[in-house]
């Protein structure tokens, strides 16, 4: 689980889901192995001084993260847009603009980290360049 924090969600997980969305079980099922992954990553990079002493394997996790950050601002980004009202508006009771709206700043941000996270790699990448 992540540290306590501001910006991390403290209520437990909402359990009551319909059993006509498979589609839906199956994105919360993905991102709870996410956020298992998350964990696991959390757990071990204290321990893992060799990963960053070594240009390669630093450069693999910048590049890794730079694509799960990328991969999880362009699916923000799609939520974002659905819960914007316009064409695209799924409706609904669960659809309040404000959600959108904090998805479309997330979004944003989520692009900034991707942007950073692939700075970082071009820098260690550039490093390990013999030429």
């Amino acid at each position: 689980m992540p540290k306590p924090a501001w910006y991390v969600i403290t209520e437990s997980t909402p359990t009551t889901e319909p059993a006509h969305l498979p589609d839906a079980v199956r994105v919360i099922l993905a991102l709870e192995t996410m956020r298992t992954a998350a964990d696991h990553l959390a757990a071990a990079l204290p321990h893992a001084d060799a990963l960053l002493t070594n240009p390669y394997r630093l450069a693999t996790i910048l590049h890794t993260y730079n694509q799960v950050l990328a991969a999880a601002a362009q699916t923000t980004g799609r939520l974002a847009h659905r819960l914007h009202p316009g064409p695209d508006h799924i409706g609904g009771p669960a659809c309040d603009p404000t959600a959108g709206y904090a998805l479309a700043d997330a979004t944003s941000r989520l692009i900034e980290a991707a942007g950073l996270f692939k700075e970082a790699y071009l820098a260690v990448e550039h490093r390990q360049d013999p030429a």
